[in-house]
């Protein structure tokens, strides 16, 4: 009776821990490093061209903005289109929130946020990680 016992909570416990891992496992993005990258790259490019903006307008630099990325050759467009673009994925207010948590002025992030990279940011992020 004790040996059963145990076999039955030994089974409970290896299931129990067997259910935690695959739940752990939900809603994971497999990594591809490259287009992981690539991703971080064109949003770091975006600041990069917020960055001189700001320089040529006469504004204070912010280094925070570009903090973490590294320098690329990479050129973007961050002037506003017109008509704007509607932007109804959740990765462009996600977007918008990094580019303001690091320090890049509401006037400007609202233009950049109208811009063509913006929107090559989020759809690439769309693409990456799924709407």
């Amino acid at each position: 009776m004790r040996k059963q016992k145990f076999i039955q909570i030994t089974v409970l416990i290896l299931l129990g821990v067997g259910l935690t891992a695959c739940l752990n496992n939900v809603g994971k993005v497999p990594v591809d490093d490259k287009a992981r990258q690539a991703l971080v790259d064109r949003e770091c490019a975006l600041y990069f061209a917020v960055t001189k903006e700001m320089a040529a307008r006469g504004l204070p630099e912010v280094q925070s903005l570009v903090s973490g990325c590294k320098s690329t050759d990479l050129v973007v467009d961050i002037k506003p289109m017109e008509p704007p673009p509607q932007i109804t994925s959740r990765f462009g207010t996600q977007v918008y929130d990094r580019m303001k948590a690091r320090g890049m002025p509401t006037d400007i992030a609202d233009e950049v946020r109208k811009s063509r990279a913006f929107v090559d940011v989020v759809s690439r992020s769309d693409a990456f990680y799924g709407s």
